[in-house]
């Protein structure tokens, strides 16, 4: 059985997190153990200010 939480499946398609658990964290796993993901995200952001200042 798989339980996800939904603020994940808007992160990561569906069918991404499948092939991921069942590729590479499946074949490390018992059957009685419990699996948990944490998605970390990291936004860059770049300004313009100085072409903004120029052109203003």
């Amino acid at each position: 059985d798989v339980l996800v939480r939904s603020a994940l499946l808007r992160r990561v398609p569906k069918e991404e997190l499948i092939r991921f658990v069942l590729k590479d964290i499946r074949p490390m796993m018992g059957s009685e153990e419990v699996l948990h993901v944490t998605l970390e995200i990291k936004v860059q952001v770049q300004t313009r200010a100085h072409e903004d200042t120029q052109t203003g």
